[in-house]
């Protein structure tokens, strides 16, 4: 799926007025709205736009094929029902004219969602109330891909996912890591405090407390899957071919906005990322945007830019943001 994500709602991930990125824990309340120069984000916990009903046909087609993307330890069944249970809340919370979860009698609920079509009674616990596992069917009603984590002896132990849009990782590899493990491959990150200090800053966060981060880095395609299981799907000329300077233009920002919370009934915590995919032609358009994307990647440390994908396109990057930032017509 060529996927771009609505200009209005693109999650800019670095504050204003930064000419520089390192990596932080970056943490503030949920809901908290920001606006931009292109629009405002932020006021919500749950994606819904007009990519809505694509997106989430690109995820139920991707879960049909690989059952895999959705997988979760047996012992954690009732954070399964947990998650599933916050996430049509918030679903329904957020989106209240199209999506409504309603409790009947004898712990059952009935859960309307008029995008998705979906129309479903369950009885809370009650495995034959569903059509697929718990953690499943929250997949099939949200954009965003779920992680579960288990607190285990001062740690958190990634314990279940349902994730199809993963960049360049692996969940199925990943799953039963624990948190310091999952950042391994990260740069700038363990020597210094900010696993430790997350990790026990989630470890501490009230139940039911929802706290968003972002993240980014650099995609040279609009796939939304570009996990590691979809790896043999993409073109591999692609990536051993340079990219030329009138493509720079279709290179995507990847944007993760996260949102975590400590699930309040299991104690689990549960984490919902929505990727977004914003090219650097949208991004050209604002000139605040481009100008301030070229000074970061100009002031990214080596390691850095590597891990985010961005060798060895950054001095053309750099280049062109510039260029079409003072020529707004060369994005044409």
């Amino acid at each position: 799926m060529n996927y771009t994500t609505p200009l209005p709602r693109v999650a800019w991930p670095f504050a204003a007025g930064a000419d520089t990125y390192r990596y932080s824990t970056n943490v503030v309340s949920a809901r908290s709205a920001i606006d931009t120069p292109a629009g405002r984000w932020g006021d919500t916990v749950t994606a819904v736009d007009e990519t809505y009903e694509a997106v989430l046909a690109y995820r139920r087609a991707i879960l049909d094929r690989d059952p895999r993307r959705c997988m979760v330890s047996p012992h954690l069944r009732a954070a399964e029902w947990d998650a599933l249970l916050f996430v049509l809340e918030l679903l329904a919370t957020d989106h209240p004219r199209t999506m409504t979860l309603r409790r009947e009698p004898d712990d059952a609920f009935h859960w309307e969602n008029r995008r998705s079509g979906t129309s479903h009674r369950f009885v809370f616990a009650d495995e034959s109330s569903l059509p697929c596992p718990p953690l499943a069917f929250a997949a099939r009603e949200a954009v965003e891909d779920l992680f579960l984590l288990e607190p285990r002896n001062g740690s958190l132990v990634l314990q279940g996912a349902a994730s199809t849009f993963a960049g360049s990782w692996s969940p199925v590899f990943d799953l039963g890591m624990p948190f310091h493990d999952l950042h391994g491959p990260v740069p700038r990150l363990h020597g210094v405090g900010i696993v430790e200090r997350s990790e026990r800053f989630l470890l501490d966060l009230p139940p039911g407390e929802i706290v968003r981060r972002t993240n980014w880095s650099m995609h040279d395609a609009g796939d939304l899957d570009a996990s590691l299981e979809n790896a043999h799907r993409h073109d591999p000329a692609r990536r051993d071919t340079p990219i030329a300077p009138g493509e720079f233009r279709e290179l995507r920002l990847r944007i993760e906005v996260q949102h975590l919370v400590r699930l309040p009934m299991s104690g689990c915590h549960l984490f919902l990322i929505e990727n977004q995919l914003c090219p650097l032609a949208a991004i050209a358009t604002v000139p605040a945007w481009a100008q301030q994307l070229a000074s970061v990647l100009e002031h990214l440390p080596d390691d850095i830019a590597a891990y985010k994908n961005l060798d060895p396109v950054r001095s053309g990057v750099i280049d062109w943001l510039r260029e079409t930032s003072a020529n707004p017509t060369a994005t044409r």
